[in-house]
């Protein structure tokens, strides 16, 4: 993790934020915008969580970090594919 986290700048962060974004919302319209946002307060949340508690991310935690809001996509479209709003 240390060499990804050393290896990204904010311009290329913020490059590669602004292009998913858009491809969520042209692709799945308001609800990709939604997914988006909510995954973004997730892994801000989660870091946050894991930085405090191990005193800094790990490669491990990146991974975890990576696989629960994987899951947690996962669960949203499931609720939002059972109540009909995709």
């Amino acid at each position: 993790g240390k060499g990804l986290k050393e290896g990204t700048s904010w311009p290329r962060f913020t490059l590669a934020t602004v292009v998913t974004v858009a491809v969520a919302a042209i692709l799945a319209q308001i609800i990709g915008a939604a997914l988006m946002f909510l995954v973004w307060v997730g892994t801000v949340a989660l870091a946050a969580y894991f930085r405090a508690k191990f005193n800094g991310l790990t490669g491990d935690t990146y991974g975890a970090i990576n696989e629960i809001m994987e899951v947690g996509v996962l669960i949203l479209l499931n609720i939002f594919f059972r109540f009909g709003l995709v």
